[in-house]
């Protein structure tokens, strides 16, 4: 059993987001703390000591205007420099922050707003569109302050008029269990909540990433998920501010701006969705696959050399493969961090052997949101780590083969959903641990592995459970599957159980080159993908085995996280949700 592996470092003691930004800000005055590239080569740059002063501004501002703490404001913007100083000047001035998904449409954005009773919120131009024909129910509609606006107009306040603000008024005093952020859940299963958590909670969170990972003060993140999710809100935004590190934004999500913003900032740490780091790969492969004559021919030479003495536990590829990643123009990451959803280990075992360091964690935003995470020192691509500082997780109602429910206790865990007692309870074991609706299964090392979710669980006829996940992942390198979901289909008529089924969205790019006759015959795509199943169903034993599929040409219905909506695709009835962050 693997322990003490954290780093050692005291423990972060700030009670809340105004003592940790002082603490910092008097540290590391000159350090940057966020910047943003305007032009290629230029960045927008603010230090900590110009940072910590305009959210001082900023939060003054807000209470000038007639809120008092508690009261709720909303941030509805694109990554940028703006939301990172909302979100603190909001927290800061004992206010609670309420981050809304960018890609909500204005029926739900109107839902969360009325809902959370927000006062004001701050937003861009872009977004701003959203609201427009919108109604004012009860009031409930809220000033805006729009951080695009050269100055204030039409019934909207500009970022730039509130930091002109030169008000001397004092702060609230704060709590470390003041709520700091009502969080909405992404609802893959359709029934989202408003997760409330506090500011001591959060940096809790805080300090177990640090330490687990650990992040310094010489650290470069490049932000590339929205940070209204609470897992980059609090792994690639506040755990970098809070050790004097740099937060560097990127503006648009495409591969040659993040490479750009990499190369020209020395970034070294990048935090994302499984998703990003297979398209990443993707790329690369394809890269060196390509290269010409005698140098293509020393790279692949080199990969097979780091794969055998990995073997050994070698990382020999970050020395042979440096110039590999130097000019893909990621030489300067130190640590990569996949979460939001399983990692496929060959992408995972793929940068490794690079050179890279690839891990993979897991949390839920319910505990704000890290519970484990594999290090660059101990890393089993197949898990999801190991439990992260001060967090006791448990398996509970084990079966046979040893997989259970994980619950969850640590000082991060939420107040509670928002104006939803029953659903608070409803989370909680009698003894104060917190039910993820995950299963899973620790091995001896103490190293936790997911198998899926308790809600989408199969239950086959002689009552044997199979997940979902665990089948879905066999088609992760399949060339001709896009998507894939894995249901249970009810035997009906009065037999209990169900039979495999899974519901496919081919690669139609693929099939375009591989078998070009399918891309418009159903029944030669139906063949071609039942041909898929058998050669994984060989692989499975029996009451596993897919039954049935069907196949969809559209990709399945997402959250903003790009996890599928599974609710919308199951035979039977929505059962509640939680979130996996």
């Amino acid at each position: 059993m693997i322990s003490n592996y954290y780093d050692t470092r005291p423990d972060m003691t700030d009670g809340n987001f105004r003592e940790m930004l002082e603490r910092v800000a008097g540290r590391y005055p000159e350090n940057t703390a966020v910047q943003v590239r305007r032009s290629p080569g230029e960045y927008e740059i603010w230090t900590y000591e110009e940072f910590h002063r305009e959210v001082v501004v900023l939060g003054r501002w807000l209470l000038a205007e007639g809120l008092e703490k508690g009261d709720r404001v909303g941030i509805l913007m694109e990554n940028r420099p703006e939301w990172c100083l909302a979100y603190l000047a909001i927290t800061c001035a004992g206010l609670i922050a309420v981050p809304l998904d960018i890609l909500s449409d204005a029926k739900t954005i109107e839902k969360y707003t009325a809902f959370s009773g927000l006062r004001y919120l701050f937003t861009s131009n872009e977004l701003e569109s959203r609201w427009r024909g919108m109604t004012r129910r009860n009031g409930s509609f809220p000033v805006l302050v729009n951080a695009d606006l050269e100055e204030s107009e039409g019934g909207q306040y500009s970022f730039r008029d509130a930091l002109s603000h030169r008000g001397n008024g004092e702060f609230p005093e704060l709590s470390g269990s003041d709520t700091a952020s009502i969080i909405f859940t992404s609802g893959t299963t359709g029934n989202p909540k408003g997760v409330m958590l506090t500011h001591r909670g959060i940096i809790e969170n805080i300090n177990a990433s640090i330490m687990s990972l650990p992040i310094y003060e010489t650290d470069n993140f490049i932000a590339v998920l929205p940070f209204h999710h609470t897992y980059p809100t609090t792994c690639s935004l506040l755990s970098p501010l809070s050790v004097g590190g740099t937060v560097t934004v990127v503006d648009k999500i495409v591969g040659p701006v993040i490479i750009d913003n990499i190369r020209e900032t020395g970034g070294t740490h990048i935090i994302g969705v499984p998703l990003l780091f297979d398209k990443i790969r993707k790329g690369l492969e394809g890269k060196l696959l390509k290269l010409p004559g005698p140098k293509g021919v020393l790279v692949r030479a080199l990969m097979r050399i780091s794969r055998v003495t990995s073997r050994w536990g070698w990382k020999t590829g970050k020395l042979l493969l440096r110039s590999v990643r130097t000019g893909a123009g990621l030489g300067s990451i130190r640590l990569l961090v996949a979460g939001g959803g399983p990692l496929n280990p060959s992408t995972g075992e793929f940068f490794n052997l690079l050179g890279f360091d690839l891990v993979q964690g897991y949390g839920m935003s319910e505990n704000g949101p890290l519970i484990s995470t594999n290090t660059p020192k101990y890393n089993h691509l197949a898990t999801v780590g190991l439990a992260v500082k001060n967090t006791d997780v448990q398996i509970r109602n084990a079966g046979p083969d040893g997989v259970g429910e994980i619950v969850v206790k640590s000082p991060s865990l939420m107040k509670g959903y928002y104006r939803n007692e029953e659903a608070t309870r409803e989370m909680f074991t009698g003894d104060g641990y917190l039910k993820t609706g995950d299963l899973g299964y620790f091995d001896e090392q103490g190293f936790l592995s997911i198998t899926g979710r308790n809600k989408s669980l199969i239950v086959s006829s002689g009552g044997k459970n199979i997940y979902p996940e665990e089948i879905e992942s066999c088609f992760s390198e399949s060339p001709l599957v896009a998507e894939i979901l894995v249901r249970g289909r009810p035997l009906g008529q009065g037999n209990p159980g169900e039979e495999v089924e899974a519901v496919f969205v081919p690669d139609f790019e693929a099939l375009s080159s591989l078998h070009p006759e399918a891309v418009n015959d159903e029944a030669a795509l139906r063949r071609i993908l039942q041909d898929e199943v058998n050669r994984i169903n060989a692989g499975l034993v029996p009451y596993k085995r897919i039954v049935h599929v069907e196949i969809r040409r559209e990709g399945f219905e997402k959250t903003s996280s790009q996890k599928i909506k599974r609710f919308l695709y199951q035979h039977q009835a929505d059962r509640g949700s939680v979130s996996r962050v």
